[in-house]
């Protein structure tokens, strides 16, 4: 699982320019964890969306052409989310950033409540 939250973070630390937010949060929901990782970077369009998580896909705009990668990093980490019967999953508006989920199944001692107690954590990008 680490891996699958190093490169949802990395990413979302690539994919949002000097001086932009990344928030992290972990909470239980649904007998699971939920992480949610957001960005205010810039974010994918309905069709980009449907194709991240296949194989060598790149999303191929000027913005992200400047941007490293193979590809194969959100199928590697949709590979793990699933053998772990889990779920991966995002929300995302061109210009506006995107929001990753990803729910594991199996409550984890110490996660906090999402209605009580949610762990949220701001990192401010400078590059």
């Amino acid at each position: 699982m680490e891996h699958v939250l190093i490169n949802i973070i990395e990413n979302a630390i690539k994919y949002t320019g000097k001086g932009g937010e990344v928030y992290l949060e972990c909470y239980r929901k649904d007998d699971g964890v939920e992480v949610k990782v957001s960005d205010k970077g810039i974010g994918m369009s309905e069709e980009e969306m449907g194709s991240i998580f296949d194989s060598f896909a790149r999303l191929q705009n000027a913005e992200r052409k400047k941007i490293k990668g193979t590809g194969l990093g959100l199928t590697i980490v949709k590979d793990i989310v699933t053998a772990h019967n889990g779920n991966i999953s995002v929300e995302s508006r061109v210009s506006e950033g995107s929001t990753f989920y990803v729910w594991l199944p199996g409550l984890i001692v110490g996660a906090p409540d999402k209605k009580s107690e949610d762990l949220t954590v701001a990192v401010n990008i400078t590059k």
